[in-house]
């Protein structure tokens, strides 16, 4: 029963959250409600501002590997899925090489670190639907549906269990620190 009014409750926060977001323009989205400044783009896109990957070679590397009696319709539809699926891909981090990269990364003249679950779970809008990331992709586009790391670990007990949140369903979810997970820097705002 705790757990569904703590969901109940983050998720009424994400809503009031959601409205309040600003894109700085510089790879940073500010929540002046929370005094704090979210990294734009999840680790590993490249470009800070639009999250998009260069797919210039996509289309030339699916080509050289395609099976050369491939019909051509079908080869135009493998590269637009490989597009696609290249745009906005991102980098999948274990906890410790996660925190490490926040705490190191050079953005916008902040400090940066990985958020905490209710920081975290303040970005996912249940309103978009559908099995897409339960997130305002305006202000975070390209953002996976799966494990996101928070800094909080589970208990004192299994200290090598971090909380996770999955943007697909905006679920809470343990995961050990060496699996791989998605990363979004938090910053506290000054």
């Amino acid at each position: 029963m705790i757990k569904k009014i703590t969901l109940v409750l983050a998720t009424m926060l994400s809503v009031i959250s959601i409205y309040s977001l600003e894109d700085n323009g510089d790879g940073t989205i500010s929540d002046p409600a929370k005094k704090i400044i979210w990294q734009k783009c999840s680790v590993g896109q490249e470009s800070v501002t639009t999250c998009e990957n260069n797919t210039d070679g996509v289309r030339d590397e699916i080509t050289r590997k395609a099976n050369p009696r491939m019909k051509p319709e079908k080869l135009e539809k493998d590269i637009q899925k490989q597009i696609a699926l290249h745009k906005y891909k991102a980098t999948q981090l274990n906890w410790i090489n996660a925190k490490n990269h926040c705490t190191t990364l050079d953005l916008a003249g902040k400090k940066w670190r990985l958020p905490t679950r209710v920081e975290l779970n303040s970005l996912i809008d249940l309103k978009v639907g559908g099995f897409d990331a339960q997130i305002d992709t305006s202000m975070f586009p390209g953002t996976s549906a799966y494990r996101y790391w928070t800094n909080e670990q589970f208990s004192e007990k299994k200290p090598d269990i971090y909380w996770t949140i999955h943007f697909l369903n905006g679920e809470e979810k343990r995961s050990e620190k060496t699996e791989m997970g998605y990363v979004r820097c938090v910053s506290d705002a000054k």
